[in-house]
Formats: structure tokens, C-alpha cells, sequence
């Protein structure tokens, strides 16, 4: 235990690394309250008054009682099945007996009966988000000096994790490189190990301390991270992680159920922005045309990519129609530095969609497409049916998928539209399988601890 202090805060044993001045007991008491009430709060507290303490050591000791609790739960519930498994047998009693109103003697037990059976007592994860990777290292640096020693992840990007040089040195960048490897026979040497790191291994650490980890035990990091994060009480992140549908489903962050707090909270609006939007960028769009074309041409799925390659490519004539006779011509105006912009009222960008085949009846259409040929990205084979199994391959075409790069893109702008169109739900087949795993009882309310 390190050294500090305890303090009984809203009815919970807090421990803090240091005396607590009153503005942190009073913070920690709203965030203690907000929790256990499963409600969202917005708290404030002036600079350098230890407002990531305060946060971090309340809803950990909020997390800890919950575990307590169960245990509890889970103790008391064994005995009682001791008891009845006793009980059967004639003449055996395991608790002493008290008279009872009626003088009959009774059984008992020193333990008091929790108000919950152990499947309904929640002990949910606590995603603590801030706006960088680089701050993350700031929260765990205080998070080390206290006395609370969960089993935690720092959940980031390839980039910041990958240890593989080949991947690193890749023209085409880290997360393409890595997608090729894993999906090539020999793949990542260091993934193949990933699983090496568990919580026994890896304790209070950044991204730094578990790249060398990883690095020190041939194990990817990013995918460690990963595989720490299922069975993690804490996990830090930054922002996107959560707030983002596509990186949340990427990286099975499971936020419904679970306290979520936002440090320095008065950077979400812009991330918030961010990630309910998409530049379409028209050589982007080409790009990522080329690549639905290769599947749906010579890919043993490619009934999968057919519909999505013909919407992008009526996005991109739409485009091009709409510069055709300039940026004045379409209705755009100067805005300075070679840049046209115009405003569409909500009825004339519902009108420009539709025309682009982007009304909100084909977008949930494109959207079934898009998880079709999400689902046959990993199985896809060259097409040997029919016509194409008489077509030679070009030497330069290494497999016949879309690419990652490309069914991301299309992901980011179904995701946009969905949004914009208020059809977008988390309710997903991946979703529906972690809901099915969880335990009866578990659904609840989450709890929003908030810093600006």
C-alpha cells in the first residue's frame, strides 16, 4: 500500500497519495455521487487543484467497493449452497443455531446478506479519455503514485505501438503494412506473441513502457494492448476511441455500461465534429473506386464490393458534374487562398445527396453492402468461376481484396451519413454478440465523470 491518506467520501473509502485539500474531497464527492447514481456530470475546478487525481482515486474507489461487494456476494451465495448441500445430509449442520419467536432453532451466519445477488452487481470499466497520446502519460504518471493498482491498457495506434521494422520502414505506411503481414501465411512474428502480455507481466504502464515490453519479449504492443484491454479494470484512450463509431468498433471499445471520463473536456466539441464528418476528396474517392473495382472483379466474393463500387463511382460523376462549369457556376463562392465554399439549406443537401445516390434508404442499402464485404475481406480468394478463371492475373496484384485503406473510407462515409440522417445505431452483429456474452442482469445506465 502506498503511503497517503483515507478518506470515507459520499459512503466510499477513498485513499489519496497526499492530505486532500477541500476542493478535491468536494470533487471527488461529485464524481463519486455521479457514478454511483449512473448519472453524467459536467465538473470544473480551477488549475493545478489535482482535478486527474481527484478523478482517477474516485472512481477507482467507487470500482473497488463494487468489487468488494460482489465478492461478497459471491461468498455468501457459496455458503449458502453449502448449507443446502449439508442440510441433506441428516444430522449435519454448519451454523450455529439461535432461538427463533417460537423457541425453534435456526441457523446463522456472521456474514450479512447483500441486497443483490452477485450476477447483478456491475463492475464496470472505466475508459478514462484525453484529447492526445501524449496525455495519457501525464494521467498514468499520477495514477502511479497513488494506491490503487488496477489491471489496466493504453489503447493507441499502430503507429505509436509497432515494433516491426519492415512495417515501420513501408512506403505505404504502418497500418497498410500491417494489414498485408497479417494477412499474408507467414505474417507478424511479433503478433504471433502478443498474447504474451498479460497483466501479470504488464503492470501500471504508458505506450512508451509497453512498446520496450513488447520489444524486450518479441510481442506486438498494439495488438497486447488489445488483448490487455478485455480483462482491463482501467483503460486510457484518447478521445476518438470513444467518440468515434469507427475507431469505437475497430477496437471493441465497449462503452455501453461502462464510466466514461473525459479529461479536459473542453476539447470534445471540435473531436465530437470530427468524427460524425468526411472530406470527399475526389482522388480519394478514386483510390478507394479502384480498389472496390479490383474486388468485385476478380475477388471469389465479389457479388460483395458490386454495389458499393457502382455508389462511389455515381459519387465521383456527381462530383465532377458539379465542377464542370467552375465553382461559380455551381453556386460557390471566394473564400480566399484557392478555396470555394457554398451553404446548402437542410432540403437542397438532402436534394444534392439523393442526386448523388446518397439518399437515406441506399445509404442503409450500402451500409448491409459494406458489412458483407467487411465480413468477406478476411476469406476472399481470387475468383475461379466462370469467365475469370480464363483471365490471367496481372503479376503486380498480390491479392484481390479492396484493401483496408479503402473499406475504411467507405466506412467514414456511411458512418457521416447515417449519423446526419439519425439511422446510425451501435446495434451491429458485433454488438449483438458482446450483449449476448454479457451476464443477466448486467444491462444499466453509464456514468459520465466530466472535466473542463
Amino acid at each position: 500500500m502506498a503511503e497517503g491518506k483515507s478518506y470515507l467520501v459520499a459512503g466510499f473509502e477513498v485513499h489519496f497519495p497526499h492530505e486532500a485539500y477541500g476542493v478535491q474531497k468536494v470533487f471527488i464527492n461529485q464524481v463519486l455521487r455521479a457514478i454511483h447514481n449512473e448519472e453524467n456530470a459536467l465538473l470544473e475546478a480551477p488549475t493545478g487543484c489535482g482535478k486527474t487525481l481527484s478523478l482517477l482515486c474516485g472512481a477507482l474507489a467507487w470500482q473497488d467497493a463494487q468489487k468488494r461487494k460482489k465478492m461478497a456476494a459471491e461468498q455468501l451465495q457459496k455458503e449458502k449452497r453449502d448449507a443446502e448441500a449439508a442440510d441433506a445430509k441428516p444430522g449435519t449442520c454448519l451454523a450455529p443455531l439461535k432461538q427463533n419467536s417460537k423457541g425453534v432453532g435456526e441457523a446463522t451466519s456472521d456474514v450479512d446478506e447483500p441486497e443483490d445477488p452477485p450476477d447483478e452487481i456491475r463492475v464496470p470499466k472505466i475508459y478514462y479519455a484525453t484529447r492526445t497520446h501524449s496525455q495519457i502519460a501525464q494521467v498514468v504518471r499520477e495514477l502511479k503514485r497513488t494506491a490503487y493498482k488496477p489491471r489496466m491498457a493504453v489503447l493507441g495506434s499502430r503507429p505509436h505501438y509497432c515494433i516491426n521494422k519492415t512495417a515501420l520502414r513501408s512506403k505505404e505506411g504502418v497500418d497498410a503494412a500491417c494489414e498485408e503481414m497479417l494477412k499474408d501465411q507467414q505474417g507478424c512474428r511479433f503478433k504471433k506473441n502478443a498474447m504474451t502480455l498479460n497483466h501479470g507481466l504488464v503492470k501500471i504502464h504508458d505506450i512508451e513502457d509497453l512498446a520496450k515490453i513488447g520489444s524486450r519479449h518479441k510481442a506486438c504492443p498494439y495488438f497486447g494492448s488489445r488483448h490487455l484491454a478485455e480483462s482491463a479494470d482501467l483503460i486510457f484512450c484518447p478521445y476518438s476511441y470513444l467518440l468515434d463509431p469507427n475507431i469505437r468498433r475497430a477496437t471493441k471499445v465497449q462503452a455501453a455500461d461502462a464510466i466514461l471520463i473525459f479529461d479536459e473536456a473542453h476539447n470534445i466539441e471540435d473531436q465530437a465534429r470530427e468524427a460524425g464528418s468526411i472530406d470527399l476528396d475526389i482522388d480519394k474517392l478514386k483510390k478507394t473506386f479502384l480498389g472496390l473495382y479490383k474486388a468485385s472483379c476478380m475477388s471469389s466474393e465479389c457479388e460483395a464490393y458490386e454495389p458499393l463500387k457502382a455508389s462511389l463511382l455515381q459519387v465521383i460523376n456527381w462530383l465532377l458534374r458539379l465542377g464542370e462549369g467552375g465553382p461559380k457556376a455551381a453556386g460557390f463562392r471566394d473564400a480566399g487562398f484557392e478555396r470555394f465554399e457554398r451553404l446548402w439549406t437542410g432540403q437542397q443537401m438532402l436534394d444534392a445527396l439523393a442526386e448523388a445516390g446518397l439518399d437515406p434508404q441506399s445509404v442503409e442499402h450500402l451500409w448491409t453492402c459494406y458489412e458483407k464485404a467487411r465480413a468477406a475481406e478476411d476469406k476472399a480468394g481470387f475468383n475461379t468461376e466462370g469467365d475469370a478463371a480464363n483471365q490471367s492475373v496481372s503479376s503486380d496484384i498480390a491479392n484481390p481484396r479492396a484493401g483496408g485503406a479503402a473499406l475504411g473510407y467507405v466506412s467514414s462515409l456511411l458512418t457521416a451519413l447515417r449519423l446526419l440522417y439519425g439511422s446510425y445505431s451501435e446495434a451491429s452483429s458485433l454488438q449483438d454478440e458482446q450483449q449476448q456474452q454479457q451476464q443477466p442482469g448486467s444491462a444499466g445506465g453509464r456514468a459520465k465523470a466530466v472535466s473542463a
